[in-house]
């Protein structure tokens, strides 16, 4: 069955430098992409490394990762069921990188994801959706969608969680900045203080206004008001 490549998702990704003085190699961990290159191709080591601050592995021995489990369990004195971490960690999940809708249609029916964190676990779905879901298909060959393990699962739902908390607070403070600090009648006290310079104009038209009042003569005027004085 033809899935694709599985990526590890993350804001972040640290790099991890190993010199290997038996095979005179240097091994270079970005991620999830691994390069051994030979230590005498300076210039390519150095087109990766250059600028960056890495983690420099000055030894390293090669060892089931059980065993680096089974120590930090003796050393922090926490049991662990190893057989519950092998089923979770055999789980993988299809997560769309999109922040929109996504429809991939099939011959059985639509397979649809509601942005980034509607994560849907592979063993769920029809044991043929790649092969009647040919939009699925190319989704996960082009990057669209991609096929993630429990922990990158984890990290996603986390950080869109703590975005969604950003907003929802850059909006409380959006509305805040807006709203009357005060009450109703504070409020239009403060609007007849800021009004209290304006000037009053008389239209009731028993006002006598100066002919060279050009100006505001001809606009009373027009409107009908007779502004002479009785």
């Amino acid at each position: 069955m033809k899935y694709g490549k599985t990526l590890d998702w993350g804001d972040e990704v640290a790099t991890i430098v190993f010199l290997n003085e038996s095979e005179q190699s240097v091994t270079i961990v970005n991620g999830t992409n691994v390069q051994i290159i030979s230590w005498t191709s300076i210039e390519d080591i150095a087109s990766e490394l250059i600028n960056k601050e890495v983690f420099y592995v000055t030894g390293a021995e090669m060892v089931p990762g059980l065993s680096v489990i089974e120590l930090l369990s003796q050393v922090t004195g926490i049991d662990i069921n190893t057989k519950d971490i092998v089923a979770k960690s055999s789980l993988k999940y299809l997560h769309s990188t999109g922040s929109n809708k996504l429809v991939c249609r099939g011959k059985k029916g639509d397979l649809i994801f509601d942005g980034p964190t509607d994560i849907k676990l592979i063993s769920d779905l029809p044991a043929d959706i790649f092969s009647t879901n040919e939009n699925l298909q190319k989704c996960v060959d082009l990057g669209k969608i991609l096929i993630i393990n429990g922990s990158t699962r984890k990290q996603i739902i986390s950080h869109y969680g703590k975005q969604k908390i950003k907003t929802k607070n850059a909006k409380d403070a959006s509305i805040n900045s807006i709203l009357i600090n005060s009450s109703i009648d504070d409020f239009f006290e403060k609007q007849d203080e800021d009004t209290s310079d304006a000037i009053s104009i008389d239209v009731s038209g028993k006002a006598s206004f100066k002919h060279n009042d050009q100006e505001v003569y001809s606009n009373l005027k027009k409107l009908g008001i007779n502004t002479d004085s009785e």
